[in-house]
């Protein structure tokens, strides 16, 4: 994969910047370059989920402003497009966009070389005088740049510590910089409606706002999850919405392109219900609706000014 015609510290204060000046095309090619730690892509392809959008627009609850959780986001753009077409129909909302990693640091080291590594130590890409390498680095990189790849990710294990402390301003390097990067587009971090939580849907403790319409779009899924663990997050997901609230699940299948989903409804006995399907409809679609029931919250949740 060849880099951008923009190098890697324009892109990246394109990221910081509050009107990222760089296109948003130019941006989501910097992410098709990186991966999560569970393997899963950090961007995703434009208006692949125009459909779902579509259909989800005649079935919003009443409420307003509208509470909205966009989970596993990746680099953004889907939630950016989804903001933008309710913003056309006059929709007021406040929306909470979550996924795994929405923050990197950028460590530099001067003469064009630098790393780019989630908050857990792990290179994500790498920079070499113009030549960015991701990771997996595949193998025209491991040929051309095996000891330098190596060299870079024994310092990243060694020197961790250091670089945590850097970046939180408690230990300057004279011989390395760091920085933090958002990993997700300018526009959506930017954006006066918007919350960013990380947060992993797996973990324990995992943080959520209550919200009354959530989406999880490519993340609940049998190529990522077992059946138990999809109940697992469906149901902590329930737990977040009111009665009358919407969970909406879908897919877009890389070999054909066609987005398959289903938009379930929330019924005061705590069972979800089939409200609308989008071609097929979600491969889960049974084991949702087959969860055990649960009390739903009655009232609509609260704002983010009353939570």
């Amino acid at each position: 994969m060849a880099a951008p015609a923009f190098s890697l510290r324009e892109v990246v204060e394109s990221l910081q910047s509050a009107d990222g000046h760089l296109p948003r095309e130019v941006e989501e090619r910097f992410f098709a370059f990186l991966r999560l730690h569970n393997g899963t892509a950090k961007t995703t392809y434009p208006h692949r989920l125009d459909e779902v959008n579509g259909a989800a627009a005649s079935l919003l609850p009443p409420w307003r402003p509208l509470q909205l959780l966009d989970v596993g986001v990746s680099s953004g753009v889907s939630t950016l497009e989804w903001i933008e077409s309710l913003e056309r129909s006059g929709v007021e909302f406040h929306m909470t966009a979550m996924d795994l990693m929405v923050r990197g640091i950028l460590i530099g080291f001067g003469h064009g070389v630098e790393i780019l590594a989630d908050a857990r130590g792990r290179a994500l890409l790498i920079n070499i005088r113009g030549s960015w390498i991701p990771n997996p680095a595949g193998r025209r990189n491991l040929l051309r740049y095996f000891a330098v790849i190596l060299a870079l990710r024994l310092w990243l294990r060694l020197f961790w510590p250091r670089v945590m402390r850097s970046v939180e301003g408690n230990l300057p390097s004279r011989w390395f910089t760091t920085c933090w990067v958002p990993l997700l587009h300018s526009a959506l971090v930017n954006h006066p409606g918007v919350s960013i939580q990380e947060a992993d849907i797996l973990g324990e403790t995992m943080p959520m706002a209550h919200a009354h319409v959530i989406r999880a779009a490519n993340i609940l899924n049998r190529s990522y999850f077992s059946d138990a663990q999809l109940a697992m997050i469906v149901r902590r997901l329930r737990a977040r919405l009111p009665s009358g609230g919407l969970l909406i699940v879908c897919r877009t299948y890389e070999d054909s392109g066609v987005t398959a989903g289903t938009i379930f409804q929330l019924h005061s006995t705590g069972c979800f219900q089939v409200a609308a399907r989008i071609n097929n409809g979600s491969e889960i679609e049974n084991l949702i609706c087959q969860l055990e029931p649960y009390t739903p919250a009655s009232r609509p949740c609260a704002t983010p000014a009353e939570a």
